[in-house]
């Protein structure tokens, strides 16, 4: 037997009572899935589908992680003067809407195996050309560090951190970048990239403005 839970309705002004089917209520996971259409909630079902999805029925954020072993080079040149940026990672596709907040969490580690010191210089950055490492919208780029020869130092850790705002609407990569230099740097010179200790994870945050 079809339990039925009365409602209190109005006709032509009168109180009257109508019974609700058990399937008209929207259930938990409905709420928070976003289709609860059509479907009536309870106070607590309205709170689980705002704490999932914010008043505007959206997303309020994402979360992407690339977690490790995300290195797509194992080496970086050492010319004698800054020379080009090379990706060493990217996280995406990531859609974005004109506004959205995105909050970057990253890391690179690099080895110096060289007999002098390497200047590096690493860049994270938001961009619609995941594979040109010198493009779009800068994140966060610290100054450049010198790394000593190992065993002096080995595995040094630059962390990119930093929040951007989409410029447009548009589909973005997150991409971290890195170059090194030295004045007694030159051909078939390179320092490493770390391999699996790189990190990338992001944040957006939705504009539902």
């Amino acid at each position: 037997m079809t339990t039925k839970i009365p409602r209190v309705m109005l006709e032509g002004g009168a109180v009257g009572f109508a019974d609700i089917d058990p399937d008209d209520i929207a259930t938990k996971e409905e709420a928070e899935a976003g289709e609860a259409n059509d479907k009536l909630m309870t106070p607590q079902g309205v709170k689980d589908a705002i704490a999932a999805y914010g008043p505007g029925g959206a997303p309020i954020w994402t979360f992407y992680d690339a977690g490790t072993a995300i290195e797509e080079v194992a080496t970086l040149p050492v010319p004698t003067s800054g020379g080009p940026y090379f990706v060493i990672a990217r996280l995406g596709p990531i859609v974005c809407k004109a506004g959205d907040v995105i909050d970057v969490s990253g890391q690179v580690q690099y080895t110096n195996p060289r007999t002098y010191v390497v200047g590096v210089t690493s860049a994270v950055r938001l961009t619609t050309t995941p594979n040109t490492p010198n493009t779009g919208t800068i994140i966060y780029r610290p100054s450049g560090r010198n790394i000593t020869p190992t065993p002096g130092t080995h595995h040094d850790p630059h962390a990119l951190v930093g929040k951007c705002l989409a410029p447009a609407d548009n589909i973005y990569w997150v991409v971290i970048s890195g170059r090194a230099y030295s004045t007694q740097g030159g051909s078939g010179q390179t320092i490493n990239v770390d391999q699996q200790y790189s990190k990338l994870a992001v944040t957006q945050f939705h504009n539902h403005s």
